[in-house]
């Protein structure tokens, strides 16, 4: 079992859709995958399940209470890949998340051992519901727009990785960067690519993935993203697939 968390400290760069594109490539791929939403937002939570689910029913956050045990809160999906979904309700504990081992402790036990790859979404702030999920991960794969202020707000979360590593994970890796929603046509993406090559060039992933109307709609409908989206989108996260099967060595 090898856990990745799909983490950065802004919003709008891609962690859902990262997350649900390389979820459903890797299943298609034969490896059993399950996704936990660990975003009070909750927008995996809505995309996988068609909508959040009731308030009566257990998630995350009932798992990180101590209330039930993660094997009460997955749920099937048309993506292929399982989940754990999430509500804003997670947003009050997080408050109470003492320790960056809790999720670790709580969630990610001997009941999961059935899966091939588990893939974790995160708040786009750092705090300890990112901090628990960088505990408990093998690696991070971080996405990110071509943009100045996103390029270097990567210092900060490499700072908060590093934290991670000192007080609880030292071998916690990063499987890299992963640029996403491209608009080649616009000049500032051709000066964040040579950034992000001149400033972090050891940890950019080959796969890009550019701009698509199809991805967003998928999202706003609530679709499988590689069943909606075009050969673009499949071609990249394929190839984004098969570089975590070859470093998770799934």
């Amino acid at each position: 079992m090898y856990t990745l968390t799909v983490a950065i400290q802004k919003g709008g760069t891609g962690k859902s859709t990262t997350l649900v594109g390389l979820a459903e490539a890797v299943h298609q791929k034969g490896r059993d995958v399950l996704a936990i939403d660990l975003d009070p937002q909750a927008n995996l939570t809505r995309w996988m399940l068609g909508g959040p689910i009731a308030d009566k029913e257990p998630d995350v956050t009932t798992v990180l209470d101590g209330k039930v045990t993660v094997g009460d809160v997955v749920f099937p999906t048309d993506h292929g890949p399982d989940l754990v979904p999430t509500s804003q309700h997670l947003s009050l504990t997080a408050q109470t998340i003492g320790q960056m081992t809790q999720l670790q402790e709580r969630a990610l036990n001997d009941s999961l051992s059935g899966y091939d790859l588990i893939l974790i979404d995160t708040p786009p702030y750092i705090g300890s519901l990112v901090f628990n999920a960088l505990s408990a991960s093998d690696s991070v794969l971080i996405p990110i727009q071509l943009e100045g202020p996103a390029i270097t707000g990567l210092k900060t979360f490499g700072d908060a990785i590093a934290h991670v590593r000192s007080e609880a994970n030292p071998d916690l890796d990063i499987l890299g960067i992963f640029a996403n929603q491209l608009d080649v046509r616009r000049r500032t993406t051709k000066d964040g690519w040579k950034q992000l090559k001149d400033e972090y060039g050891e940890y950019l992933l080959s796969p890009r993935l550019r701009q698509r109307a199809a991805i967003s709609d998928a999202a706003t409908y609530r679709e499988p993203l590689l069943e909606n989206g075009d050969d673009h989108t499949r071609d990249a996260f394929n190839s984004l697939a098969d570089i975590v099967i070859d470093r998770a060595d799934l």
